[in-house]
């Protein structure tokens, strides 16, 4: 590419992202596989019990159904399926239940803010006001990315989520 954005550039719109999302995206939690080297391993043979993944807290920006016209616009071609498309905040909020987690004055856990980077087969819990009632779950399964923004770094990324379905 050109290298035409510095990254400080990049970075700057990264940080109005997450000042938006801050403002009006839905609280959520994320459940990102921590052992997905093991479960490529297994292939088919994988269960959903054999997943085991590390939780956290942070926003998220969902278009429930957006038209046809917006999805080929960011390059998503569907045929008689109308996705739901989501954004991230770059950073999320992780509760260390360790004991070398917690605080000595107040006694309670600490957060610890990190940068993730959300991998397919994650998947987030959004509270059910939020949800439409189309819907009949509140799990939804982080299945395919597409990059939008993208000019000489990754600015923003588009998320394709599916209701999660789990045998009990």
């Amino acid at each position: 590419m050109s290298k035409i954005l510095p990254y400080s550039v990049v970075n700057v719109l990264r940080g109005f992202i997450d000042v938006t999302l801050d403002n009006y995206g839905i609280d959520c939690l994320l459940f990102i596989p921590t052992n997905a080297d093991d479960l490529d391993d297994m292939g088919i043979f994988s269960r959903p019990v054999d997943v085991e993944y590390i939780e956290y807290s942070t926003q998220i920006w969902i278009e429930w159904a957006p038209n046809i016209h917006r999805l080929r616009k960011l390059g998503i071609f569907a045929e008689d399926e109308s996705p739901m498309i989501a954004r991230f905040a770059s950073t999320a909020t992780r509760v260390v239940n360790e004991e070398s987690g917690v605080n000595e004055e107040s006694g309670e856990n600490e957060e610890v803010i990190e940068t993730v980077d959300i991998i397919p087969r994650s998947y987030v819990k959004v509270p059910l006001q939020y949800v439409p009632t189309t819907m009949n779950t509140d799990e939804f399964e982080l299945v395919n990315i597409e990059i939008d923004g993208m000019h000489d770094a990754v600015i923003t990324k588009l998320w394709k989520l599916v209701p999660r379905r789990v045998k009990e």
